[in-house]
């Protein structure tokens, strides 16, 4: 019914975005919800007597477990009947409904074969500000914009990747918690060095970054070819520029700002660490998975080959190989600082060397 609504009022492709992100939203809570639902049996007590409130007859799953409660323990209070009869009226009435607006609904769906999805060209945006902050050259920050638009507009490549994206939010969250579990108060975990559970974040760079190759366009990748551009290097830094930048960084951000409500500001030198190996993974990443091709030139359909599992796992353990040396830094006076200093010199030399000017031979 939300369906026929969305296609009565607006266009198709309002209705294939809306469509996109509920199974966005079902793909992170599935995974989400099975972490948090299987934690709620520590501190949920389920001894509790139940309190009607006028707004749990708008919530559905109420309704179906009325009926256990009229039928199993003789409970023949008005409430349970009527949340019980909810359970046969809404649905009944909700078919009824369904059907007298079949036709309706069958005639706009043909709205699902325009393409009338309106774009306008923004004065002034982030990614305009980015792009002339962190990209050196023109080029690099045409493709860039480039990349960004791909990675706002692929609906296949944001069912792929955003539940990975959404997991890199809670994981972190989910460690933190499992730690308040075993009796630690806020005010002592604010003293630990929990906050290295943020390195969960960085897991996900292999698989977006290896999710960057495919594209539902693939067949305009000639595009490539013709492109009078002589560093071919740059199509790849501004895309990697760009991940970081509309993907990896709005999450890392969230985090940050709970983490340093939880542990203070003196984390700050640490999550500055985490940032900086997250640019250097996803540099691995890219020679690990990527090097030979352009981005977004391959068919979703390859994305399933094998072969990529054991680089997944290679990958992670690069997360974790930086996660313990940042854990040796916090055991040494000052050796935080020592170890951003260090860190930030080689990614800095690492990717001007692995995007150095190489020649493309038409």
């Amino acid at each position: 019914m939300v369906y026929i609504f969305v296609l009565r009022f607006f266009s198709g492709e309002r209705l294939k975005d809306i469509i996109n992100y509920v199974q966005i939203l079902l793909s992170v809570g599935i995974v989400v919800g099975y972490q948090i639902v299987i934690r709620a049996f520590d501190f949920v007590d389920f001894n509790f007597i139940y309190d009607f409130s006028w707004w749990h007859a708008f919530i559905p799953p109420i309704w179906f477990g009325a009926p256990f409660e009229l039928f199993l323990n003789q409970n023949h209070s008005s409430v349970i009947i009527t949340l019980s009869l909810l359970t046969l009226i809404v649905p009944v009435i909700s078919i009824y409904i369904y059907y007298r607006l079949m036709p309706t609904f069958e005639r706009n769906l043909q709205k699902l074969m325009e393409d009338t999805a309106k774009t306008k060209k923004a004065r002034w945006s982030f990614g305009n500000f980015w792009g002339r902050l962190i990209c050196s050259s023109k080029e690099e920050r045409l493709f860039f914009r480039f990349s960004q638009v791909m990675m706002g507009r692929e609906r296949e490549f944001k069912l792929k990747v955003y539940p990975s994206l959404g997991m890199a939010l809670v994981f972190p969250f989910i460690f933190v918690f499992n730690s308040l579990n075993t009796g630690t108060s806020f005010a002592e975990l604010a003293d630990t060095k929990v906050y290295l559970n943020i390195y969960f974040c960085n897991i996900i760079i292999g698989i977006v970054v290896h999710m960057l190759k495919f594209s539902g366009k693939y067949k305009g990748a000639w595009i490539f070819q013709v492109t009078p551009i002589q560093n071919t290097e740059r199509f790849y830094s501004a895309t990697l520029k760009a991940f970081l930048v509309k993907l990896y960084l709005p999450i890392y951000l969230l985090l940050c700002v709970v983490f340093i409500a939880i542990f203070s500001f003196r984390i700050l030198p640490d999550l500055a660490i985490v940032f900086v190996t997250a640019v250097l993974n996803t540099l691995i990443a890219y020679k690990v998975i990527n090097n030979e091709d352009y981005p977004f030139t391959q068919p979703f359909e390859s994305a399933q080959e094998g072969g990529n599992s054991i680089k997944y796992f290679l990958l992670m353990f690069f997360v974790a190989l930086f996660a313990g040396l940042h854990f040796l830094a916090t055991m040494i006076n000052f050796g935080i600082y020592l170890y951003l200093a260090i860190l930030l010199l080689v990614t800095f030399v690492a990717w001007k060397k692995v995007f150095s000017p190489k020649i493309m031979l038409i």
